[in-house]
């Protein structure tokens, strides 16, 4: 069972080994974990933190101070202006996991900054026709 105490011995351990091995400039966090990604943005401000659970509008992620988020793309269809009014904020959007047809379309046409697939192919011929 998840604490804020070892969420918090997480972050610490994981933003530890990220800096002993001089990665800063390489990584990026996500998480479903509030508490975890409050933790990485305290403990490496600089590095890009992505918030997953899908439950934040984005003036709260930008409130947060957080890079943007990373939410399932039926999040952003339920919250149709999301993605405009995250980019207006200066956040970034990525999208997960898409992988049908119709739904990348529709993702692309929301103008998302990022998609994570299954089917990077069909998202490649996609984009092409664009």
């Amino acid at each position: 069972h998840k604490t804020k105490e070892r969420e918090d011995e997480l972050a610490r351990k994981v933003i530890e080994m990220v800096k002993e091995r001089d990665l800063q400039d390489k990584v990026e966090y996500i998480s479903f974990g509030i508490n975890f990604v409050e933790q990485a943005k305290r403990l490496h401000p600089e590095a890009p933190v992505y918030y997953l659970n899908g439950d934040l509008s984005p003036q709260i992620i930008s409130e947060m101070g957080l890079t943007g988020f990373d939410y399932h793309f039926n999040v952003l269809y339920k919250n149709k202006n999301w993605v405009s009014e995250a980019h207006d904020l200066g956040l970034k959007v990525n999208v997960w996991t898409v992988n049908k047809e119709e739904d990348i379309q529709k993702i692309i046409n929301q103008k998302v900054d990022f998609i994570t697939t299954d089917e990077p192919l069909l998202v490649k011929e996609i984009l092409s026709k664009q």
